[in-house]
């Protein structure tokens, strides 16, 4: 397969240099206007395109007091992002770990803010990720087969969001059914066992009923990273707790990597005002991802399993022609399956099982007034209720969904049978009430005052303004101004998280002994930050656009699990020697700036080039109040270069060569050498090919290379069991067809 594929690259590029290089040449030295057929798409190149998502109401990008960027449905086909993580690779000032992490699996740093629920996913605007803020894997579990656009904002947004609306928002908007009016069934396959299947299908009945509906189901292997990097992954013994052997080298067990996910989605509009729908994401992953052969088995039975549902109804109302309300409820869950185990030398390789649950209902009432042609007020109140089993320490047999948590029975490993684990049950409120007055104080100038006040049961008052000023002298051209102050609630697991395992052995008093436990920590206060941030967007002409974005952030409170002076004896009849607990210890700033570029080109009437990208860089350093010494934020390359170039024909065929350049990215090892310093990955430039054609009435197909030039590269891994140095994926190839009637 591998040889076949290394064939298609070196045809790819030869085609590359014979075709599309030459049309580059032509298109620097012989520029001319995009035809009329892409209007639509250029329309989101310049300041008239409309979003929802920074003030929950429609206005113009230019407008809204934040800097936003827009991925339409044609990008969405031709860069071919098939989900969420697609998606943020290829955006400014986001770094991706791939395959680096047992739980969250991609590790996702967001303009500096290591993912954790510090960005909110929406769909609709209706939150899609883990309701009672748990890091939620971002994989094929958040597909696009229904996205119309995505809408991505970046900065704080508390004084709209509430928590974790930390570094940004990205909502996905979807295609309301009289939009489908039909069926798209989809499938493909390629390297490393890969398959998948997905159907969407929409249509309007009559005025008062239209109901859209799609899923998705996909499976892999993945690469078999042992054979791939054989250095890496060379037999080694698997050794206990006390250095013993549990498996010998000799014995070793295959590489496994199988990952499975599905989805569903549905969406019913009753009438003009009511909408009604339910959405649904699975990922079953290994919880060996990203360790180390001596420090775990790949035992493909050791799994991570999380699903999230949530069913919603939406209801918009004008009063009036200065007055309109909006009326959401909607009710979510988070679980990680009972069947979710590990196995390997944290606990000394006994089978561990892990169980989480969480929801939340909530309902929330917002208005527009709008009093004259200047000011625009928007305002709401909330109420969100929460229950939650947080992740549970390791246990020695499935959890028992038919009990209550009280009910368990369950002993802590090493205690034979004698020590009970306690498993918590945490319910809360959160109650919220936030207004924003947006000015039009001329036709060039604007300004945004906003301030929202969240009271937690768990951890008291927030309260988080936002303010703005945009300035657009001509119609190409606008500045923005902005500062906002964002926090981040704890969640059940950052105060509740318990793991480690006893010994077996017993002290001369008959308490049970351990080495180390993560205790948990019910007193941690909110994360906060403070972000200013400006923005210059130009359009040279009405194919050409350009940005600039610079900001500075100050972080405070940050959650950090770090040493007790003294152990935590949590454990009735235990003996604890050491352990380490969530505090809010942490403090870092955060600086850099982003370039972006979009370029539509026409070769002829038939044929168009868009070259776009762009270069972010970006600084952070962390500080802690236990320690004098500042060290460099994980998981950050300062230098990310992402471009791409799509050559189309019509809307029938196209060609997208995506190319990334990532500059050296620390990792969570401190280097050894220097003090304060990470050890860091090699840069490294990976290429992308992407072929896509409109076959016959209604059928079309991709061809997908990934990975192109076959490149030995590395994620930024971290210490204890998993790599430093997180190897990647060799050359992939996917095909994939659709058929839409």
């Amino acid at each position: 397969m591998t040889q076949s594929c290394l064939k298609l690259v070196e045809l790819n590029m030869m085609l590359f240099k014979k075709t599309i290089l030459p049309g580059l040449l032509f298109w620097v030295v012989n520029p001319v206007v995009a035809s009329d057929a892409l209007e639509d798409e250029l329309r989101y190149l310049h300041a008239e395109a409309v979003i929802t998502t920074a003030s929950r109401y429609q206005e113009k990008i230019s407008d809204t007091p934040a800097s936003v960027i827009l991925i339409t449905e044609r990008q969405i086909k031709q860069r071919r992002y098939q989900n969420l993580l697609d998606v943020l690779k290829d955006l400014p000032s986001v770094d991706v770990q791939e395959k680096r992490h047992q739980v969250e699996d991609n590790l996702i740093t967001f303009r500096g803010h290591l993912h954790s629920n510090k960005f909110l996913i929406l769909q609709d605007g209706v939150r899609i990720d883990s309701p009672t803020g748990e890091s939620l894997p971002i994989a094929d579990n958040f597909p696009l087969y229904a996205a119309k656009q995505i809408e991505i904002l970046y900065g704080p947004a508390a004084a709209v969001y509430g928590t974790e609306a930390f570094s940004g928002v990205i909502n996905i908007i979807t295609h309301n059914p009289e939009e489908i009016n039909g069926v798209k069934v989809a499938g493909k396959v390629g390297s490393y066992d890969q398959y998948s299947g997905q159907l969407f299908a929409g249509k309007r009945f009559n005025d008062e009923f239209a109901i859209a509906v799609g899923g998705h189901f996909q499976r892999a292997d993945y690469a078999d990273l042992a054979k791939q990097y054989p250095n890496s992954y060379a037999n080694t013994d698997a050794l206990t707790l006390g250095k013993k052997v549990y498996r010998a080298a000799a014995q070793r067990e295959p590489f496994t990597a199988e990952q499975e996910s599905h989805s569903v989605f549905v969406k019913m509009n009753l009438g003009k005002n009511l909408t009604l729908g339910y959405q649904r994401g699975y990922l079953d992953m290994p919880s060996t991802t990203g360790e180390i052969p001596s420090k775990t088995i790949y035992d493909p039975n050791s799994r991570w399993i999380s699903e999230t549902n949530r069913v919603y109804g939406k209801y918009n109302l004008q009063l009036s022609d200065d007055l309109s309300t909006n009326s959401l409820i909607y009710y979510s869950t988070y679980e990680i399956a009972p069947n979710s185990k590990f196995k390997n030398n944290y606990v000394d390789y006994i089978d561990s099982y892990i169980y989480a649950f969480g929801d939340k209902l909530a309902l929330e009432q917002q208005f527009q007034y709008k009093f004259n042609d200047t000011h625009k007020l928007t305002g709401g109140a909330l109420y969100e209720k929460f229950s939650s089993i947080p992740k549970t320490t390791d246990l020695p047999q499935p959890y028992n969904e038919d009990k209550n948590p009280n009910q368990q029975t369950l002993y802590h490993i090493g205690t034979n049978n004698t020590l009970p684990i306690e498993i918590s049950q945490l319910n809360y409120y959160n109650a919220a009430g936030y207004l924003q007055l947006q000015s039009a104080w001329t036709h060039q100038f604007s300004t945004t005052l906003g301030l929202r006040y969240d009271y937690g049961s768990r951890y008291g008052s927030t309260f988080n303004p936002r303010v703005g000023l945009v300035y657009q002298p001509i119609r190409s051209t606008f500045f923005k101004l902005l500062y906002g102050e964002a926090f981040r609630a704890p969640t059940p697991m950052d105060t509740s998280e318990v793991f480690g395992i006893f010994s077996g052995k017993q002290n001369t008093q008959g308490q049970y002994t351990s080495s180390f436990f993560h205790a948990p920590n019910q007193g941690l206060q909110p994360e906060k930050s403070r972000t200013v941030e400006f923005e210059i967007n130009h359009s040279i002409n009405k194919d050409f656009n350009v940005s600039l974005s610079g900001y500075y952030t100050q972080l405070k409170n940050l959650i950090v699990a770090a040493p007790d002076k003294t152990p935590i004896q949590f454990v009735p009849g235990g003996s604890i020697a050491s352990t380490e607990s969530n505090q809010n210890l942490g403090g870092s700033h955060i600086y850099g700036f982003e370039l972006s570029s979009n370029y539509v080109y026409k070769f002829s009437n038939e044929v168009n080039l868009n070259f776009w990208g762009n270069y972010s860089y970006i600084h952070g350093e962390d500080s802690r109040k236990d320690s004098a010494l500042k060290t460099q934020s994980t998981y950050i390359a300062p230098h990310k270069a992402k471009l791409g170039l799509t050559l189309s024909y019509l809307d029938d065929y196209f060609a997208t060569l995506k190319l990334h350049t990532i500059s050296k990215t620390s990792t969570g090892k401190a280097d050894p050498n220097q003090n304060g310093k990470m050890l860091k990955t090699a840069g490294y430039t990976t290429l992308d090919l992407h072929l896509g054609a409109n076959v016959y009435h209604g059928l079309s197909a991709n061809l997908d290379f990934y990975n192109l030039l076959n490149k030995h590269y590395y994620a930024a891994g971290g210490s204890g069991a998993t790599f430093t140095y997180v190897p990647q994926s060799l050359l992939s190839v996917m095909f994939f067809v659709q058929y839409q009637y």
